[in-house]
């Protein structure tokens, strides 16, 4: 999202905000009104992206409005992340699960 809103500060790569509604932050509150033990575990992870083509095809895969802004600039875009992920673009990732039980 910082990325392409550096871009274009237009372009949004998902309308739905799915996290809001189940997320990490409100997964335990809302499993908890089902299940009597509900544990988070977190997945630290990160991600260092060094060829622009497989983030571009990422980007341009979500949701959101944004091939509406970068495919008629998509020489422009590639230029964009080309020079954003020759020195290594680090991507940081914030998962885990939720184990339930009765």
């Amino acid at each position: 999202t910082e990325l392409v809103q550096e871009f274009d500060p237009h372009i949004v790569l998902s309308a739905d905000r799915l996290y809001e509604q189940f997320g990490l932050e409100n997964g335990e509150d809302i499993l908890k009104k089902q299940f009597s033990r509900v544990e988070l575990i977190r997945y630290e992870d990160a991600l260092l992206v060094n060829d622009p083509q497989p983030l571009i095809e990422y980007i341009l895969s979500c949701h959101g409005n944004q091939n509406h802004y970068i495919v008629d600039r998509y020489k422009e875009f590639h230029s964009f992340v080309q020079e954003k992920v020759k020195n290594g673009f680090y991507v940081t990732k914030d998962a885990g699960i939720f184990v339930c039980g009765v």
